[in-house]
């Protein structure tokens, strides 16, 4: 038995251990909330960290609930993960807080796919002598211009759309590894997003390369299709 626990506390752990009784955690939360919450934000000092450190430590407790020791005192189990997780968000900050990242993001995910596409709409209007691409002379020649352009725009609408794509599934992989106690990476995950974004690129660089590497400039080549 939990001998160091008050009985209150005992009983209602395992009501939650053995029938996931939701009103048994609801009630410890009430109980602890005031310390978890108190200890948190003199560690961050700021309400809103403090409210997401104390929702991870109480789902780091339901998630180890079956793992406390017998003589375990939820106090201090509470106010040790409570410092734990503070200071790994406080570190976390010190590299790049949440309005930091936030602006990150957006410019990231939502800026640069707009800046591709419009790069790939604006290209058409440049003069011809500024853009470099191989066997230009022959691309950009008045009879192949526009299917030249056009397929640059869809070209880097493709680069765009991953982009924005990639950078959901790299939002999703940190968010993941703030929800651990301590926060955590997961390695798998991060060599399958970082793996996914270079063999994208690796493609579309290719195709690019592959559309325009001839050269055509002889009378009786064809331009590809």
């Amino acid at each position: 038995m939990l001998m160091n626990m008050t009985a209150s506390d005992l009983e209602l752990l395992q009501q939650y251990a053995r029938r996931d009784s939701e009103e048994a955690f609801a009630a410890l939360v009430s109980r602890h909330l005031d310390l978890v919450y108190s200890v948190a934000l003199r560690q961050v000092r700021s309400p809103q960290l403090a409210e997401e450190v104390a929702q991870s430590v109480f789902a780091d407790l339901a998630r180890n609930i079956h793992k406390l020791k017998p003589d375990t005192i939820l106090t201090a189990w509470l106010y040790q993960v409570t410092r734990r997780t503070a200071i790994s968000v406080v570190r976390r900050d010190i590299w790049m807080n949440r309005s930091t990242y936030l602006v990150f993001s957006v410019a990231l995910g939502i800026g640069l796919p707009l800046l591709l596409i419009g790069l790939g709409y604006v290209v058409r209007f440049l003069p011809v002598n500024s853009i470099n691409i191989p066997n230009r002379n022959y691309w950009l020649a008045p009879e192949r211009r526009v299917v030249t352009f056009d397929f640059l725009f869809r070209h880097l609408l493709w680069l765009a759309c991953f982009e924005a794509i990639f950078m959901i599934g790299v939002h999703l992989l940190i968010a993941d590894a703030n929800r651990q106690v301590p926060p955590h990476l997961s390695l798998p995950l991060f060599w399958g997003v970082f793996g996914s974004g270079l063999t994208f690129v690796a493609i579309w660089l290719g195709v690019l390369l592959r559309r325009f590497r001839r050269d055509m400039s002889g009378r009786n080549c064809v331009p590809l299709k």
